[in-house]
């Protein structure tokens, strides 16, 4: 009796275990495989060190997210309630000025549709998209662990 329940429990370890790495293989997946679409331009955590000052940092995350760590000074931008950050991205926007999207990683639907609105809600093709998301944004920059907020210096 006591062997065969050590298999079933055993049997539904592995099989949660399983179940729980599905997301990580689709994450490693999607980082390798997804493009951009073509009206993009990505641009890495590195590149956009030079033109820090020049970029309005969108992050279309969940607010819990958000709160837990995000590129310092960027607004956060839910999809069913975009006034708040539209209003505010009124008021920082000036033609020229580049709007830079980002979701939780690489292959963000979020990020894209939000760029997109951004680009018809300003008449400006000058919205990009941060290449691999806030899961590059630290490790690329080489900081341990997720600070608060993630500033250039």
């Amino acid at each position: 009796m006591i062997p065969k329940l050590i298999r079933a429990a055993i049997r539904q370890t592995l099989i949660l275990l399983g179940l729980a790495g599905i997301p990580s293989l689709l994450t490693v997946v999607f980082d390798w495989k997804w493009q951009a679409p073509t009206e993009f331009v990505e641009l890495s955590a590195l590149q956009t060190e030079r033109q820090m000052a020049d970029l309005l940092w969108v992050d279309v995350r969940d607010p819990e997210r958000f709160e837990q760590g995000h590129v310092r000074g960027a607004i956060t931008f839910e999809e069913t309630t975009p006034e708040p950050a539209l209003d505010r991205l009124r008021t920082e926007w000036k033609p020229g000025r580049g709007i830079i999207v980002y979701g939780e990683g690489s292959g963000s639907e979020r990020a894209v549709r939000v760029g997109r609105l951004l680009k018809r809600e300003f008449h400006t093709q000058n919205v990009l998209l941060l290449k691999g998301g806030w899961a590059a944004w630290p490790r690329e920059r080489g900081i341990e662990g997720i600070p608060q907020t993630v500033s250039p210096q």
